[in-house]
């Protein structure tokens, strides 16, 4: 059976597309374009040019006997100014290329009287330099598109000397940067594509955010954090996280699942994010109590100026209904829990009556003691199940969502978050170490920038002592003794929170 022979270019233009084809990052593609261009061909030195907006960019010059490397190394120097593509440039020789879709091999740059060489001549001068032989080839991607322009100057023999570009050279080097444009393109669609989900992504959290304004910006700080804890894993040479590295892929899928932490929250009414007080719908219903207490106290007033109530019992009354609406008021703020007794006041409150419209009715509508008696915080049970509800609504949505390869952990690591913060305070058993590193981004930007006028400010020092309380609960003990160890807080204390509130953290205390 026969062999069949590869021959050697063909072999390197091969591993050269392998190698292009494997390479992510737009400047060390371009880079390596040039690179194996010159290498392919035995060039001196070469340079790269990009067309955009009508305009043919200097992007590198490279050149071996000059030591040169701009673009990358070196900066370019003022004269490497953009080229228009236009047809009064048409003698240019790059622009030639581009406009005719055409490759240029000149012999000899000194012989040539086609092209306008005046700028290879002049940096001749300028670096004690001769360009003999000049090979120009556009960079023709799939349409059949200029993207570019490799340029590779004297070409050298074996022994060192300067000689002209070959055909079977200037075939190889016109497949190179089709190949290169096919590449490059690819990337800079990568690289669209990223920006447009980044910027999607960060449009969500602007909303969710938006959505409440107690929330701040705590969609958009969190994943802040989220880095932060990442980098001093990845840096830690201690039980249990020395054997823990967390690569950029892995770092920005973590991030994109903090980012989309809260997405649930789109769906929550705005006036259940925002409310302020257990009476609050539109507005605060606190000012129909104050009205039926207004009634009720000229009720006893008449009462009394009717000859009904003694000066002593109508003092008296008077100022338990004063004592009974600052109770009621205070109560109606939730920033404080209620006890039995508590709630015992508020029922025997609501059963006093008061004269509305010639009818007696009680003090408190029986809605208004349902919302007053909530022990914690101001919603009813059946609203906080109405949010959770929405917040797995919010990671069903994330679960329909076709991840690419790199983020098909993002809908896992938000999901095992809140099973963590609805699971009666446990930690779950075998959760990712992403969704606890993002409970300890939440909870502390949570207890320090919270704007909502029932979650105050918390002191540095005193957001960490409650983070505290919920090691080995809510929160990871090694991941929270690392955010402390490593002071993680520090840079972002400096960044967001007022001077006042940064005091000093007791390591000693937290970490026992």
């Amino acid at each position: 059976m026969s062999e069949h022979i590869i021959h050697s270019d063909t072999l390197a233009v091969a591993e050269i597309a392998v190698r292009l084809g494997s390479i992510y990052a737009q400047e060390a593609l371009l880079d390596a374009i040039l690179e194996e261009a010159i290498r392919l061909s035995n060039a001196d030195g070469g340079s790269l040019y990009l067309v955009k907006n009508g305009q043919l960019e200097f992007n590198l010059v490279k050149n071996l006997s000059l030591n040169l490397n701009f673009g990358r190394e070196q900066k370019l120097p003022d004269g490497f100014k953009p080229i228009p593509i236009s047809e009064d440039k048409a003698k240019h020789l790059c622009v030639y290329a581009v406009q005719r879709c055409k490759s240029v091999n000149i012999p000899d740059v000194y012989q040539n009287t086609t092209f306008d060489l005046s700028g290879t001549k002049a940096a001749d001068k300028a670096n004690d330099y001769i360009s003999r032989s000049l090979l120009t080839v556009p960079m023709m991607d799939h349409n059949n598109k200029a993207v570019g322009v490799l340029q590779l100057i004297n070409a050298q023999n074996q022994e060192g000397d300067v000689i002209p570009f070959g055909s079977s050279i200037q075939l190889l080097i016109e497949a190179l940067s089709n190949m290169a444009a096919v590449s490059y393109n690819n990337t800079c669609l990568r690289l669209e594509l990223s920006q447009l989900f980044d910027s999607f992504i960060s449009l969500i959290a602007n909303t969710i955010d938006e959505n409440s304004s107690y929330t701040g910006k705590h969609t958009r700080r969190v994943p802040e954090l989220v880095i932060a804890m990442a980098e001093k894993i990845n840096r830690c040479r201690t039980p249990p996280f020395n054997r823990i590295h967390m690569n950029h892929a892995q770092i920005y899928e973590m991030s994109i699942a903090s980012w989309l932490h809260d997405i649930g929250k789109i769906i929550i009414p705005k006036n259940l994010l925002e409310r302020k007080t257990k009476l609050e719908t539109i507005r605060d219903r606190m000012e129909e109590v104050k009205l039926r207490f207004a009634l009720k106290s000229y009720e006893i007033e008449i009462a009394f100026l009717r000859g009904h109530l003694s000066e002593e019992a109508y003092r008296k009354q008077d100022q338990t209904l004063t004592e009974d609406l600052a109770f009621l008021t205070r109560c109606n703020q939730g920033r404080h829990s209620l006890s039995a007794e508590d709630i015992h006041r508020i029922e025997a409150i609501a059963l006093q009556n008061v004269i509305i419209d010639n009818e007696p009715q009680p003090m408190l509508p029986p809605h208004f003691v349902r919302c007053l008696s909530i022990t914690k915080g101001v919603l009813l049970e059946e609203e906080k199940i109405f949010i959770r509800k929405q917040i797995q609504n919010g990671i069903r949505m994330l679960e329909s969502l076709p991840f690419p390869k790199n983020l098909q952990g993002v809908p896992q690591f938000a999901s095992e978050y809140h099973e963590n913060r609805t699971a009666e305070g446990a930690l779950q058993e075998g959760s990712s170490i992403q969704a606890r590193i993002i409970a300890i981004a939440e909870s502390f930007e949570s207890l320090t920038a919270s704007t909502h006028p029932n979650r105050p400010k918390h002191r540095l020092s005193a957001a960490l002592l409650k983070m505290a309380q919920q090691k080995g609960q809510q929160l990871d003990a090694d991941l929270f003794d690392l955010f402390v160890k490593e002071e993680v807080f520090q840079e972002y204390a400096k960044r967001y929170l007022p001077t006042h509130l940064v005091d000093e953290v007791p390591k000693d205390v937290l970490l026992k």
